[in-house]
């Protein structure tokens, strides 16, 4: 079940990200602002990103719509850099040149 395994991913996930957040630099604050983001993006940027893929996995095959979801930290990065200026190194390139690469490759 999908479901199932999400919950899973995101059940182990959780202990791995607390401890990793308390080792670089602990936490900060809670503020509405961001209470209202993040409860925004697990809704509806989720909900929207869960109903095209799927849309897309009953149209393709689901080994050629796969690939395309390692591309979303490469276009993270570059969204950043437009959106909110933060600078795009040498080595965020290169990682996104081989995800492309890759996702050319294996759509092949």
């Amino acid at each position: 079940d999908l479901g199932a395994v999400n919950s899973y991913q995101f059940l182990f996930a959780l202990p791995v990200i607390f401890a990793v957040s308390l080792f670089y630099g602990g936490f900060r604050p809670l503020t509405i602002n961001f209470i209202l983001i993040t409860l925004y993006m697990g809704s509806v940027g989720s909900s929207v990103a869960y109903f095209i893929y799927w849309s897309l996995i009953k149209k393709y095959n689901v080994s050629h719509v796969s690939p395309y979801l390692f591309a979303v930290p490469a276009f993270s990065i570059l969204f950043s850099t437009f959106l909110i200026n933060e600078s795009l190194d040498l080595l965020s390139l290169a990682g996104f040149s081989l995800v492309a690469f890759g996702i050319f490759v294996s759509s092949r």
